[in-house]
């Protein structure tokens, strides 16, 4: 499997980061990543929350410093449509927290580490 330099982010990963104090794209830039994507949805459901809410407000303003890639998938819910993104694309790295879409995708998954302030890759 060939490299790849870019990641699919959830919205969960981006809150739980700024909820941590997690440098995440920092992190990551280390690790030679440097294409971050968003899903549509999962922007659309951060920009919500960030009307009511500062840690989405918070992680919606660092996302945005990044110029993330906005990626239209076209599926109604945010996690069904990172589930097909990864399956379409196994070279992508997909930075989610959620259980259902990790047991449902083979790409190089991307955590946190709570304890340790830190992102993993498995």
């Amino acid at each position: 499997m060939a490299r790849s330099n870019e990641i699919l982010f959830d919205t969960n990963f981006l809150i739980t980061c700024v909820k941590e104090k997690i440098d995440c794209f920092e992190q990551l830039e280390l690790e030679g990543v440097n294409s971050f994507l968003v899903p549509n949805k999962v922007f659309d459901e951060l920009t919500k929350l960030a009307k009511k809410n500062q840690t989405a407000r918070v992680a919606l303003e660092i996302l945005n410093k990044k110029t993330p890639t906005i990626v239209d998938l076209g599926t109604a819910y945010a996690d069904k449509s990172i589930i097909k993104y990864a399956n379409e694309h196994p070279e992508t790295k997909i930075a989610t927290l959620d259980a259902e879409i990790r047991s449902k995708i083979r790409n190089i998954k991307v955590g946190i580490r709570k304890s340790e302030k830190r992102i993993v890759f498995s």
